[in-house]
């Protein structure tokens, strides 16, 4: 069933907004008494029925509601943005569908992005979430300096994604499941040894996600994924 947004469901808002509800009225000429699915991306699940189908408000009355199955773990990915904004969109996009809590990207020595439209990625994030059926959107946090971020970042299980040699334990033999983690992945350029120093300094393990360099919302993409089947798996 395709899946609808609506954040103020719970505070008695009964219709879709203007961009969903064209959507609904014209893309998939949904009808009165038609059944939808809508989630408020905090966790729930409504099952609906359509009252008024216009392109410019969709109204329904909720019929159940379902809170969805909470993850067992929470996966952070601080993440240094890419010089092109496609890019970090599609990390956006591919982590919600593989499954995220939060993102945060971060500016380092090597940044090549100093600046994001949070809005359009939150809007992505939306995207992902409505394709891949789930009830939940990550947290995206604003672009901040690193030092900034570690002074409030916590987990129980903190990472660095670095190449550094043969010996670095990889992420999916480091990682335990059913823990909060957070892992930092810097811009193409790489992480500095200053850098490294202070990541170590504050208790992160660096890891390897593989013997090859890969790119930043690559990299990304392959923590997020190794995290998720770690959970799966065991």
């Amino acid at each position: 069933m395709q899946l609808f947004y609506c954040p103020e469901i719970e505070q008695g808002n009964t219709s879709l907004d203007a961009e969903e509800s064209k959507h609904c009225s014209r893309v998939l000429r949904k009808k009165k008494g038609d059944l939808i699915r809508i989630t408020n991306g905090t966790g729930k699940f409504f099952e609906c029925t359509l009252e008024e189908v216009n392109p410019k408000k969709c109204s329904f009355h909720i019929d159940s509601e379902e809170i969805a199955n909470a993850p067992e773990c929470s996966i952070h990915i601080a993440i240094a943005p890419t010089k092109s904004a496609d890019r970090i969109e599609w990390f956006v996009e591919k982590s919600v569908e593989i499954g995220i809590q939060q993102i945060s990207f971060i500016e380092t020595a090597f940044s090549e992005r100093k600046h994001l439209n949070l809005d359009r990625l939150r809007k992505k994030a939306v995207g992902a979430m409505k394709q891949s059926i789930r009830a939940s959107i990550p947290k995206l946090n604003a672009l901040e300096k690193l030092n900034s971020f570690l002074s409030k970042s916590k987990a129980d299980q903190m990472f660095v994604a670095h190449l550094e040699d043969d010996s670095t334990q990889h992420l999916m033999h480091a990682a335990k499941p059913k823990q909060d983690y957070v892992i930092v992945i810097g811009p193409e350029g790489g992480l500095t040894d200053t850098e490294l120093q202070i990541l170590e300094d504050r208790s992160y393990l660096i890891v390897k996600l593989g013997d090859h360099r890969l790119r930043t919302e690559t990299a990304g993409i392959v923590a997020c994924s190794i995290l998720n089947n770690i959970n799966q798996i065991r």
